[in-house]
Formats: structure tokens, C-alpha cells, sequence
């Protein structure tokens, strides 16, 4: 970086060398806005909350025995949870396998921060979830399906439905 600094410097050219410098301090004030803001929702403490709506898309549902795992878009707080639903009974379990379209769920739970690795050498799902902006976890408690209302990521849940009946 100082070698290519330098070069700037010895093309004694004001106009590019302030052009530089003003795209540096936009990317540097940016990622420090960035990095604030992780670190403010990395610190949240777990709460308890009740109605709210997560849109679940069809695709990024998965069913491991009696556990439900989902990426959800938190429509309250405007940002990407990773979710969690315990599954009660045979006929609950038949009916969310079944699950081909975008739904928005009206949920009570509790919202977490995610865990980091309790071992040295574990994966680190919290640096994993970070590099994909989803910074905390959803454990549903109750919930109730409702369809998306038309308009409301429209095409993006269409696209999820289609790639959902492919697989």
C-alpha cells in the first residue's frame, strides 16, 4: 500500500491524488458504519418476543428428525434471521414438509445472538452466518402461516417457490 502511494504521490497529479483520497474516506467511513452496526447487533441480549412475521421462503426450509431450521426475513427489524421450530406432532411435521410456497408466519419466540464455538478447533457458525449478514437466531415458540400479500417480494418468492419444486 505505501509503494502504491508513493506512486501516486510522484505522478504529481492534484486532481487524481484528491479523487483517491476522497474514495479512500467514503470506503473507510463506510466500513466503520458497517462495523459499528455489527458489533451493536452482535451484543443483543435474548428476549422474548410476541407477533411478529418472519417470511420464510419455501426453499430455505429444512426438516432434520423433529426440528425445523429456516432462513427468515425479519419484517419488524428488516433483516435476515436464522430460525428455529421445534416440532410438535406427525401431522404438523407432514404439513410443513409439504410446504412449496413463501409464506409470512406470524410468530412468538425468543430471539438469541448467535452462539460462538465452545471448542478450539468447532466451526464457527457465527462467522459463517455473518459473512451471509445473518447475525441472530429465532426460536419459535408458536406461530400461524399467512400468505405473502401480493407486491411484497413478489418475484423473489416466485423464483424461491420454482427453484423449491425443482429440487
Amino acid at each position: 500500500m505505501l509503494v502504491l502511494f508513493l506512486r501516486l504521490l510522484a505522478t504529481k497529479n492534484i486532481q487524481m491524488i484528491s479523487g483517491v483520497l476522497v474514495v479512500c474516506v467514503f470506503f473507510s467511513i463506510r466500513f466503520y458504519t458497517w462495523q459499528q452496526n455489527t458489533r451493536q447487533v452482535m451484543q443483543v441480549t435474548p428476549y422474548v418476543t410476541q407477533k411478529q412475521h418472519l417470511l420464510i421462503y419455501s426453499d430455505e426450509t429444512k426438516i432434520s428428525g423433529d426440528l425445523l431450521t429456516f432462513k427468515a426475513w425479519w419484517w419488524e427489524k428488516r433483516q435476515w434471521v436464522n430460525g428455529y421450530y421445534r416440532i410438535k406432532t406427525l401431522a404438523e411435521k407432514k404439513t410443513l414438509l409439504q410446504m412449496d410456497k413463501t409464506k409470512i408466519w406470524d410468530v412468538a419466540g425468543k430471539v438469541l445472538p448467535l452462539q460462538a464455538p465452545t471448542n478450539e478447533a468447532q466451526f464457527d457458525w457465527r462467522r459463517f452466518y455473518q459473512g451471509k449478514n445473518i447475525f441472530l437466531a429465532f426460536a419459535v415458540k408458536h406461530y400461524t402461516l399467512q400468505k405473502v400479500p401480493p407486491g411484497q417480494m413478489a418475484w423473489r418468492g416466485r423464483l424461491h417457490d420454482l427453484r423449491k419444486r425443482c429440487v
